[in-house]
């Protein structure tokens, strides 16, 4: 099959798997991601799936199973920052359930975390609300144990925190395992505005993100050509990977 019929059959299977579910729960996003698609036409689907490995697929294909995380970050007038972090299951059929059948597109899961963070990504305060699940009366019947997580910085020893204080039946699968995401997802909120991504700390240390992933190795070609600073030559000492924020007084 010629390329660009392929790519008109995934086209074409996206569109009828997002039909599926358009007039379900979750179907003001499906709806988005049609007129999306009508908006920017096939270049958008192009860009967005089908440049991906393995976006292709080599058989007739069906959406069976939808879990979107959603991870927002406000800055609070008190100084303090607040995290919303969701998760949510979907399928494309109705399931037969514990508490019932659970209608194509109504959430298997849906769960929430909330955070109060300061700026050196120390948590303030927390709580979790559990609106759709498997077993009602039961699943939300965890009480208050996501306060646990107050105290436990973002970049130190987070996720070891939170196995050890809520690993197994100290909580919920999902939600312990939504955690897992949060410290990533507030450093991307802080970037730029609560830690230093240019010039580096005041005590000499490099930009945060240097030696942090492949592409960003202090003796690569980005931070050679975008942090010259911050290079190092094959083989010599790399720039600390010490991050630029500001400094816990705790």
């Amino acid at each position: 099959m010629a390329p660009n019929q392929s790519r008109l059959r995934a086209d074409r299977q996206f569109r009828e798997s997002l039909q599926t579910a358009r007039h379900a729960t979750l179907a003001p996003c499906a709806n988005d991601c049609l007129q999306a698609f009508s908006a920017a036409g096939f270049v958008l689907c192009e860009r967005r799936f089908l440049d991906m490995p393995l976006s292709i697929p080599s058989a007739k294909r069906r959406l069976m199973h939808r879990r979107a995380i959603d991870v927002q970050v406000f800055a609070r007038d008190d100084g303090l920052y607040e995290v919303e972090a969701a998760l949510t299951d979907t399928k494309t059929t109705d399931v037969s359930l514990a508490g019932g059948t659970r209608k194509a597109g109504e959430p298997i899961h849906g769960m929430r975390l909330h955070l109060a963070i300061d700026q050196h990504l120390t948590i303030q305060a927390a709580s979790s609300e559990t609106e759709w699940m498997p077993y009602p009366g039961s699943c939300d019947q965890h009480g208050d144990a996501y306060a646990r997580l107050v105290g436990l910085n973002l970049m130190q020893g987070f996720r070891h925190g939170v196995k050890a204080r809520l690993a197994h039946t100290q909580g919920c699968t999902h939600l312990t395992e939504l955690c897992q995401v949060l410290p990533t997802a507030v450093i991307q909120a802080f970037a730029g505005v609560v830690i230093d991504t240019q010039e580096g700390s005041a005590e000499g240390a490099a930009p945060f993100q240097i030696d942090r992933c492949h592409a960003l190795r202090s003796d690569g070609d980005t931070v050679r050509t975008y942090y010259p600073r911050w290079y190092r030559k094959p083989g010599t000492a790399s720039a600390a990977p010490v991050p630029a924020m500001p400094a816990s007084s705790s």
